[in-house]
């Protein structure tokens, strides 16, 4: 096609040209309506988010990571072995943040209100994020005590019962005490 298409004024040929509903360049020109589109933008969509669903968020968000630092400090496992509604035991993360949620009326109405299926903060991807996030902070805090100071890495190998092998990273500084530092595992 040389010269372009120059059937406009025959319906059955813009038809054959454009193709039917569903078909690529009709969904082309849909997602591109759409791009187009100001209101379907997500800074829009973000802005349209009232303060209360944003509190509502944050207030989630600390109830999580109170959870976390409450599990970590008592050096328990978050998870269970049946985490579903049903269950008895959902594991330590999901009973401390029911409990949490029990006893703050504030955490409570964010829970239960604003909360969508999917921005609870609840999932065990969310988990270790907050875990990954308070393991950087301590390491970050710990090479900021270290400073220049003279320090000895420790690094052990071991097999535990399955023939998996794991590794220990520990730092170990000499000042008045000796000091050392778990690192990774």
């Amino acid at each position: 096609m040389v010269n372009g298409w120059d059937g406009f004024h025959r319906k059955e040929r813009l038809t054959s040209h454009i193709g039917e509903v569903g078909g690529l360049r009709y969904n082309a020109m849909k997602k591109c309506d759409d791009l187009l589109n100001r209101k379907q933008h997500i800074d829009v969509a973000f802005d349209q988010i009232s303060e209360a669903a944003k509190k509502a968020y944050f207030t989630r968000l600390n109830g999580s990571i109170d959870t976390a630092r409450l599990l970590m400090k008592q050096g328990l496992p978050f998870g269970g072995h049946d985490e579903s509604k049903e269950s008895y035991n959902r594991g330590n993360f999901l009973e401390f943040y029911d409990c949490l949620a029990g006893h703050d009326p504030i955490l409570r109405k964010a829970v239960t209100t604003h909360a969508t299926k999917n921005s609870c903060l609840l999932a065990p991807e969310i988990q270790r994020d907050i875990v990954e996030c308070f393991a950087n902070e301590i390491v970050q805090s710990i090479l900021e005590e270290l400073g220049d100071d003279v320090f000895c890495l420790l690094v052990d190998e071991s097999r535990d019962i399955s023939c998996k092998e794991q590794m220990v990273l520990v730092l170990r500084q000499k000042k008045i005490i000796v000091m050392h530092w778990f690192i990774n595992f």
